[in-house]
């Protein structure tokens, strides 16, 4: 098991990988386009502590917003 894995935004394909790493912390951005959020549904999240950087390009790929969610169990 990790300490700590930090994960850029991955393409879409991968988006959901990081939540199954076994990891104690995970520090993870990811692109709002690659996810819905039925997505979560069933998701396994493994780690205990993981903070999720959230990136929305908007639709006219325009200005970039950032949302920050820490999680720790």
């Amino acid at each position: 098991m990790f300490e700590r894995l930090d994960m850029p935004a991955v393409d879409e394909e991968c988006a959901l990988f990081p939540f199954s790493a076994k990891t104690k912390a995970l520090d993870y951005a990811i692109n709002m386009d690659h996810i819905q959020p039925e997505d979560f549904d069933f998701l396994e999240i493994v780690s205990p502590s993981f903070s999720i950087m959230f990136i929305d390009e908007g639709d006219d790929g325009g200005e970039i917003s950032e949302r920050l969610l820490t999680f720790r169990f």
